[in-house]
């Protein structure tokens, strides 16, 4: 009866975690409940039939022991039982020892402590979190439009447990229609009336110094001013101590060179300055299929990727985290949450999982004993 009624009690314990809601404890609840009444049922009909199976395959012949009857060694044990008093004082007094315990005793958030010590997804998570600030963990919002999009962004980058926010708007240029006017209207006209040589000016090393001798000459006076009218007479001193001590033929070939190469960039730059004078709107559709598919579903919602400023193992930071998020969208989810959710869960599933095996094993003790003293004493 005593192996019926721990079988029946810790079984009972086990599967009061299947009214939790964390399915993990729900699971282990069934399998550890189920597994030790299997157990029961298998040691009171099974194991004496296997007993008695034994016997007859191998005839044992029970030798008659010369120790001590067993029964003597049971009645010195129930002398000491007979000291009940004795034995709740000091059961009692080691409980409330380690009770003290109690006070160092906390739920860990951080499921980086259940990993091994030194492994790497570890050593780099926390070098994210020292050098970047933030998690490796994010949230994940969605919206209907690109508008949307832009909406909820806008929110979520004054609030200050985000760092960054990611998203396909960032590849579309704001108020695009605006700006267009304002290139049409001011700078194409502008580029318009910009007329370029077809072909290169004969380059004249003579004329150059020339011109850099009335700049220079036009530029003393600021020595020592430290400041950029100072820094462009050096950078004249500069190119005429040079080309002085370099032969004239080589001077005047490299820098030929360099003209035509020069005025070739000039010539692309000013030919792309004018076809840019009328853009073209930037659309979702041209930008790359890999990274449409990143941030836009099938179903044609658009994702938000939100990084925290905060660390995300701390729970009042992190519970601060979701509460931000969750004024723009309560919909939020991503892995952040996933996580806050499942140690949530799991953390009151412990509890109330606790809570209903004590009140499951007080009803079945007061049904065995029919005693309300019994139980409680």
């Amino acid at each position: 009866q005593g192996n019926f009624s721990g079988a029946i009690t810790t079984a009972m314990a086990f599967g009061a975690m299947a009214l939790t809601d964390f399915i993990g404890i729900v699971e282990l609840g069934w399998i550890a409940g189920w597994g030790i009444l299997f157990c029961m049922i298998a040691m009171i009909f099974l194991l004496p039939a296997l007993v008695t199976v034994e016997e007859k395959w191998r005839k044992i012949d029970y030798a008659k022991s010369k120790e001590k009857p067993i029964t003597e060694r049971i009645s010195k044990l129930d002398q000491v039982f007979n000291h009940y008093k004795l034995i709740i004082f000091v059961c009692t007094a080691l409980v409330l020892v380690a009770s003290l315990s109690l006070r160092k005793n906390f739920f860990d958030y951080n499921l980086l402590s259940l990993q091994a010590k030194g492994t790497e997804a570890v050593r780099y998570e926390m070098r994210i979190l020292e050098n970047a600030g933030r998690s490796a963990w994010s949230a994940a919002i969605l919206a209907d439009s690109l508008e949307e999009v832009m909406e909820k962004e806008a929110k979520l980058k004054i609030l200050p447990t985000v760092e960054n926010v990611e998203s396909i708007s960032a590849m579309v240029p704001e108020n695009q229609k605006e700006n267009a006017e304002y290139v049409k209207e001011n700078l194409a006209p502008m580029l318009n009336e910009i007329f370029v040589e077809e072909e290169d000016e004969p380059f004249s090393l003579k004329a150059l110094k020339k011109t850099l001798k009335r700049i220079r000459f036009k530029l003393q006076g600021r020595e020592g001013k430290e400041d950029k009218v100072d820094h462009a007479a050096n950078l004249v001193d500069q190119f005429l101590n040079k080309q002085n001590m370099m032969k004239a033929s080589d001077v005047e070939s490299s820098l030929e060179k360099f003209s035509g190469d020069l005025f070739i960039d000039y010539r692309d730059l000013m030919e792309e300055l004018k076809q840019n004078a009328d853009p073209q709107f930037v659309e979702i559709s041209d930008l790359p299929k890999s990274l449409r598919e990143r941030f836009i579903s099938g179903q044609g919602k658009y994702l938000i990727t939100v990084f925290p400023s905060v660390d995300i193992w701390n729970l009042e930071k992190r519970q601060e985290y979701l509460k931000d998020l969750r004024s723009v969208d309560p919909n939020v989810t991503g892995s952040a949450v996933h996580m806050f959710n499942s140690t949530r869960l799991m953390t009151e599933g412990y509890i109330n999982g606790g809570i209903y095996a004590m009140t499951a094993i007080i009803i079945y003790v007061f049904a065995v004993f029919r005693n309300l003293r019994t139980v409680i004493f």
